[in-house]
């Protein structure tokens, strides 16, 4: 089963009501973690859901950036995963969250420096080897800046994808709230994508919120309007590129993120 379409993310409050009523969604976007452990019966719906559905895993536990190397026991059970679910591909995000065998519950950024660009190949070429397939990073929405950092996030995802022939998921909320959030223009920055067009696999399509003057990666509501131009935007550089409405907090009923997938599926159109 191929990727193409618009997507969306698999969340356990709807796994009932998709696995009864069949929703005219091209395919799913499942996260890692949650089929990991013992959840016999998450793992057992997701299964039966994947009869119908094409499925790719996204994961928020590689933790590629970190100077300790790779969690061996990850990735025993993410190969497990994959045996089993047979997804499209895998993805995992350009950040780190653990060191010393302690992991943190959330996503931190690199300096971009050659030094993190050294971490992050090797941990991928490893993660690749291991699982015998090539995987995608995402982009990640950031709140500081590194002054340790010489090098542009475009030109760091760029070596990245060179040493390890990865592909890129472009989170066009994450993008559009790191913008905001370090002073700069999302456009210029999208531009700046375009010479990684061949490694643009997918994009995700999010909502954020706004905090004293910040913007936060929410993942709780609707995607905003600046977003939505910036996909429009991405669509003309990066045609035909399958793209996920993604909805962690505040879930609201499944209709709602079939509405959200329509629209995003009426730009592919324009």
């Amino acid at each position: 089963m191929g990727i193409s379409g618009v997507g969306i993310g698999l969340r356990s409050a709807h796994l009932d009501d998709i696995a009864q009523n069949l929703p005219l969604v091209p395919w799913f976007e499942c996260i890692t973690e949650n089929l990991m452990g013992d959840k016999a019966l998450i793992q057992q719906k997701v299964k039966a859901i994947r009869q119908h559905y094409p499925l790719v895993l996204h994961g928020v536990g590689l933790s590629l950036g970190s100077a300790d190397g790779l969690n061996q026991g990850y990735l025993v059970e993410l190969k497990k995963l994959i045996e089993s679910y047979e997804p499209a591909w895998i993805s995992d995000h350009l950040c780190w969250s653990q060191i010393g065998g302690k992991y943190v519950p959330d996503l931190l950024p690199l300096p971009y420096t050659p030094e993190s660009i050294e971490i992050v190949s090797e941990n991928i070429l490893k993660t690749q080897n291991y699982l015998g397939m090539n995987i995608i990073i995402e982009n990640i929405s950031q709140y500081i800046f590194f002054k340790e950092s010489i090098i542009t996030e475009c030109d760091f995802i760029q070596q990245i994808v060179q040493n390890t022939n990865c592909g890129i998921l472009l989170d066009i909320n994450n993008m559009y709230v790191t913008c905001k959030n370090l002073g700069l223009e999302p456009e210029l920055y999208l531009d700046n994508m375009r010479g990684l067009k061949s490694a643009i696999k997918q994009f995700h399509l999010a909502g954020y919120t706004e905090s004293e003057g910040m913007l936060i990666d929410s993942h709780g509501s609707a995607v905003h309007e600046p977003v939505w131009a910036l996909f429009e935007k991405a669509l003309q550089y990066f045609p035909n590129t399958p793209c996920l409405i993604e909805w962690d907090n505040d879930l609201p009923n499944f209709k709602v993120l079939l509405n959200e997938a329509k629209k995003a599926e009426s730009f592919y159109q324009k």
